[in-house]
């Protein structure tokens, strides 16, 4: 028998249910890195001058500003091209293998610069965006251009004066790694609540924050949208948080200013290890101290950087359901929903989706470079040749001393949870005759970070001291909706009977069919069960197909002669 009760046949969950008690899938951290980029700090150790050898003290010969004072600039020019077309050894660019990667235009041809990557160096062509004329102007004015990877990994120029004084200095540059994982992803801030009334229609805009170039561009960090602007933003963060372009500007052999290939990533900045002349660490938690600092600079510099790009990760939910023109360059979903219930309102709820991000900072490798103020001078080591750079600048009878010194600085760094953790190892390894059979010949040692060192995070494991570790969450450019179906009624008793009385015709019409169908499905003969088919379900035409019966009358249930309809 028909009802007029009725129970939604719903009964599954919806596709999108938010738990009740705010948690949220859970995204495995054992993936590789879905991001990381290098930083880099430099300890400069206060060694006595008279500690170094008598030639670290002196220009090096046939030095950039001897060689170009005596140049005309015809001759510049032509060392210059030199650099940008095959290499020159003796180059007046520092750096000059990084010029083959560039563009270099031409003076206009038909209002259009020309990109060609070997022509003459004219003083209208460019390399990056600096000009030959300028770089021919630097030049006059004593001042070395140096090719740079910056942060992004661009190359850039700077100019570099000569030293007004030779001063030798020995540098420890720690080499940390900043990684990012995927967290946690859930449901943020609400962004719009929305009722669509019984039958009510509305067009919906979704407008995020890529719909705008500039907007797009603020928006951006390094942790899940590195661009050139994130990668500047984050450097420019990090030298207002340490005083960089302070300590740059006055140091007149800054190794980090000279290049060498140890500027790319970034710059964290210069600090002093004071080391006493009696062989011993004039304070021995300096390195350690230092090292904190670097990774405390990046750690609040990246903080500071991913709130900024926050700030501009707004999504619009626009309801107006009248058209607007969209600029070209805006990303934007425009959708019409509609509220099909008659009787009950429909309340969507929109959520903007959040990123977690795991950042750990670990540092992965200690180098030294030596330096006296010239480019030419520079030499870079990493720990097992630092020997052999310490014998080419450092008296012979204060090396031992001074090796000492920094090894004894690299035993003790302290990661993330104040534990101490040796850096280095010393290994010993016996060198023998192989082909002769003569046994062992002598015995090497040297220092080397360790080959077991790893530390691991949850289950994030990394070859190096981790020294700090963060989690931030980032907004995205995505949304999340659940549609809530109102509880009140939206119409009096004269229309839900209205509805009721509507929904038991229903229930009774199916209830005919389903009593026809079980009729035809009764019949075993296939021609009489198309020709009653045809009768209950199809137009009635006086056709073969009919069996030569087409009286449209109704058939008798209990098998009886056909009755007519009037």
């Amino acid at each position: 028998m028909p009802t007029s009760e009725f129970s939604s046949c719903d009964s599954k969950n919806p596709l999108i249910k938010l738990d009740p008690e705010g948690s949220s899938d859970l995204f495995s951290y054992n993936l590789k890195p879905g991001r990381f980029f290098d930083a880099k700090g430099y300890i400069h150790l206060d060694i006595p001058l008279n500690k170094f050898v008598d030639s670290t003290t002196t220009p090096p010969k046939d030095n950039f500003w001897e060689t170009v004072s005596a140049l005309a600039d015809t001759e510049i020019l032509q060392r210059i091209n030199d650099d940008l077309t095959d290499g020159s050894s003796t180059p007046l660019i520092l750096n000059n293998s990084y010029a083959f990667r560039l563009p270099l235009a031409n003076t206009e041809h038909q209002g259009k610069k020309v990109a060609t990557k070997t022509v003459e160096a004219k003083k209208g062509a460019h390399i990056s965006d600096i000009s030959i004329a300028e770089i021919l102007n630097q030049v006059n004015k004593g001042k070395r251009p140096i090719l740079k990877r910056n942060f992004y990994g661009k190359p850039v120029f700077t100019f570099f004066p000569r030293p007004v004084v030779i001063r030798p200095q020995l540098t420890l540059v720690f080499h940390y790694k900043v990684c990012s994982y995927l967290g946690y992803s859930g449901a943020g801030k609400v962004v719009k609540t929305m009722s669509l009334l019984p039958g009510e229609k509305v067009t919906l805009t979704v407008k995020n924050f890529n719909s705008d170039t500039e907007t797009r561009m603020r928006s951006e960090n390094v942790l899940d949208s590195f661009s050139e602007y994130s990668a500047n933003d984050l450097q420019t963060t990090v030298e207002n948080e340490t005083g960089l372009e302070t300590t740059t500007a006055n140091s007149s052999n800054h190794s980090s200013e000279i290049g060498g290939g140890l500027q790319v990533g970034v710059n964290l900045g210069v600090a002093n290890l004071g080391l006493s002349g009696g062989g011993g660490v004039s304070n021995q938690s300096t390195v350690a101290n230092t090292s904190a600092a670097h990774v405390a600079a990046i750690s609040s510099a990246l903080s500071s950087h991913v709130q900024q790009s926050t700030y501009n990760r707004e999504i619009n939910v626009n309801t107006e359901s009248s058209s607007t023109s969209i600029n070209e360059t805006e990303d934007s979903s425009v959708r019409v929903i509609e509220n099909i219930n008659m009787s009950r309102v429909l309340n969507f709820i929109f959520k903007q989706v959040n990123q977690e991000y795991l950042t750990l900072t670990y540092l992965d490798d200690v180098s030294i470079v030596y330096s006296n103020g010239y480019p030419e001078s520079q030499k870079v080591a990493k720990l097992s040749d630092i020997d052999t750079l310490l014998k080419s600048v450092i008296k012979d009878d204060e090396i031992e001393n001074i090796r000492k010194l920094i090894f004894a600085s690299l035993c003790s760094i302290y990661d993330y949870q104040g534990v101490k953790t040796s850096f280095i190892e010393k290994v010993e390894e016996e060198i023998t005759d192989c082909i002769g059979g003569g046994g062992v010949l002598f015995t090497n040692s040297f220092i080397r970070k360790r080959a077991d060192l790893s530390h691991t995070y949850h289950e994030i494991t990394v070859p190096g001291i981790i020294m700090d570790v963060k989690t931030r969450v980032l907004p995205t450019s995505s949304l999340i909706t659940e549609a809530m179906l109102g509880a009140g009624e939206a119409l009096d008793c004269y229309n839900q009977k209205l509805q009721s009385a509507a929904v038991v015709h229903a229930d009774y019409e199916n209830d005919m069919i389903k009593q026809q169908m079980q009729v035809i499905d009764g019949i075993t003969d296939p021609l009489d069960k198309a020709k009653f088919y045809k009768k209950v379900f199809g137009s009635c035409c006086d056709v073969s197909q009919s069996g030569g019966n087409c009286n449209c009358g109704q058939i008798d249930p209990t098998g009886g002669p056909e009755t007519t309809r009037a």
